[in-house]
């Protein structure tokens, strides 16, 4: 199978998932108890169904093409390309889970660092690495000042310093 069948299955299967976590949601305790539960279910729902038909779509054309014999072989250079590709997906996959999972422990600032410190240095390599620091640390500190002075919208203190 090629990448796009794959990744509309993969969207599909996240579909799944969500509807079953909106599934699961607690009722709400006044009003209407299926409330908080509309969106979600009408957004899993639908990126269940679409996923699903854009995978039927995805994998007749590649039928085709296989049928045809009109599958391009991919070069060295482009094959390349492609693991480094699917290289920083992964890393940055990895550092999204890692960030959601750090960031009530560290706080706003630090776990922003570190996950926008991560992804700047897989981009950009080690050569710009000042850069790289330098643009995830003046980031995460003034979008922190602009939350929690500007607009008043608190969000997770460092807990060492419980700033």
């Amino acid at each position: 199978m090629n990448i796009k069948v794959k990744t509309t299955m993969a969207f599909t299967v996240f579909g799944l998932l969500y509807t079953i976590a909106a599934i699961v949601m607690p009722k709400a305790a006044i009003g209407n108890p299926m409330a908080p539960k509309i969106f979600p279910l009408v957004l899993g729902i639908g990126l269940t169904v679409l996923g699903v038909l854009y995978t039927l779509k995805e994998y007749k054309i590649w039928q085709a093409e296989v049928a045809a014999g009109t599958i391009k072989k991919i070069t060295p250079e482009k094959q390349e390309v492609e693991n480094k590709t699917n290289k920083l997906i992964k890393l940055t996959a990895a550092a999204g889970i890692g960030y959601a999972a750090v960031f009530e422990h560290l706080g706003y600032v630090i776990s922003t660092i570190l996950f926008i410190g991560i992804v700047m240095f897989a981009l950009n390599g080690k050569k710009k690495w000042k850069t790289c620091v330098i643009v995830s640390v003046v980031f995460s500190v003034v979008v922190y000042l602009i939350f929690s002075n500007l607009l008043a919208i608190p969000l997770p203190k460092i807990p060492i310093l419980d700033i």
